[in-house]
């Protein structure tokens, strides 16, 4: 009998490399804010200064990090076989969690 697709795979094939161009992104950020701190406009007189993430390079390199680092939680949880799917979604919560202080932090900066 030849295996068909289900949800759960596509949905694996659809993920993957959505989380791992996020890594590629987070990683190349954090090697530039590292290497070359004068393109980013840490402090409090950057357009974004207001924020935590940029108001000082050590910020930045730390908050860049652990998301980068959440995101890899969550793509071991999408590959994760487990019988749970508890323990897959806390696997996730991280990246859920970034995700939503992100989109709060666009509608403040539009309101």
């Amino acid at each position: 009998m030849p295996k068909t697709s289900t949800s759960s795979s596509c949905t694996k094939w659809i993920a993957t490399p959505i989380l791992v161009g996020l890594i590629v992104l987070f990683l190349c950020a954090y090697w530039d804010a590292w290497q070359y701190p004068d393109i980013y406009p840490f402090g409090v007189g950057g357009p974004v200064g207001h924020r935590w993430l940029y108001r000082s390079q050590t910020n930045y390199l730390l908050g860049t990090a652990l998301t980068c680092g959440a995101v890899v939680l969550a793509l071991v949880g999408v590959w994760r076989q487990t019988r749970s799917k508890l323990v897959r979604w806390l696997y996730f919560a991280p990246f859920a969690y970034w995700v939503l202080i992100t989109v709060v932090g666009i509608i403040q900066d539009i309101i």
